[in-house]
């Protein structure tokens, strides 16, 4: 995965979070977004052609000056601004554990020092 020129952050996620596009016969759409820093999450959900939900999963889109590079969280990214409660809303994929279990305990941390 590599990084792509976009200069307008808020116009692309502006864009993303307005449409829907297609995917293997499904239809992808964004259900929720969150900023964090230098990172977008989005949650996105794949349905099938009667619009039934196939599949949702975490992506996300980390920022560098015009530069943007996305991944899902199968990517196991070492990013952790995504909201802790996403995690229980969609259903992990299998190569995501290590990074759902890392980003449980950067959240378990914070609430031992609060």
């Amino acid at each position: 995965m590599g990084w792509d020129g976009y200069h307008n952050r808020q116009k692309y996620v502006a864009e993303q979070k307005s449409k829907s596009w297609p995917c293997n016969g499904n239809t992808v759409s964004v259900r929720k977004h969150h900023a964090e820093g230098d990172e977008d999450w989005f949650i996105l959900d794949i349905k099938d052609p009667s619009g039934a939900l196939v599949e949702a999963v975490i992506t996300m889109i980390v920022w560098d000056g015009g530069m943007k590079k996305n991944m899902d969280e199968a990517c196991g990214p070492y990013f952790y601004g995504c909201p802790i409660e996403w995690l229980d809303e969609v259903p992990a994929p299998l190569s995501a554990y290590d990074w759902r279990s890392r980003r449980r305990k950067i959240e378990e941390a914070k609430l031992c020092t609060t």
